[in-house]
């Protein structure tokens, strides 16, 4: 990091009811995160108030979304009889505000749950820079 180390911070919080004072930041990490929330197009729709113009969105997801909060899945569902793949939705909603980079890549996880149980996850890794 070097000399520019006093430029870096770390901030954990709970990504569905972020406080206003979360602004103004050059790169936002969401690993893994999308899947976690209850409503991650809200997330997807907000998250441009939070990035300076110019800055980056890093996004990693499995698109291994809850059951419960269909509705609110970015894709990973049939509309009008034609699938909406998960990085289909998650671009119609950040091309409002969003440039993607690059192509995706994809980054395997080995997830160990206990000694005898480890799963493997494959992870889509998207670069988004804010217009």
């Amino acid at each position: 990091l070097g000399k520019n180390k006093e430029n870096i911070t770390f901030k954990q919080d709970n990504a569905q009811n972020l406080k206003p004072i979360y602004k103004g930041y050059d790169v936002i990490v969401a690993p893994n995160l999308l899947e976690e929330l209850n409503n991650p197009k809200e997330f997807l729709d907000t998250i441009h108030t939070r990035i300076n113009d110019g800055g980056y969105l890093v996004i990693s997801s499995t698109y291994d979304w809850k059951d419960e909060a269909r509705e609110n899945w970015p894709g990973g569902f049939k509309k009008d009889g034609e699938p909406v793949t998960s990085l289909d939705g998650i671009k119609e909603i950040l091309e409002k505000h969003f440039v993607l980079e690059r192509d995706p890549i994809n980054l395997n996880a080995k997830i160990k749950l206990s000694s005898r149980v480890k799963i493997n996850k494959l992870s889509e890794i998207t670069l988004w820079r804010k217009r």
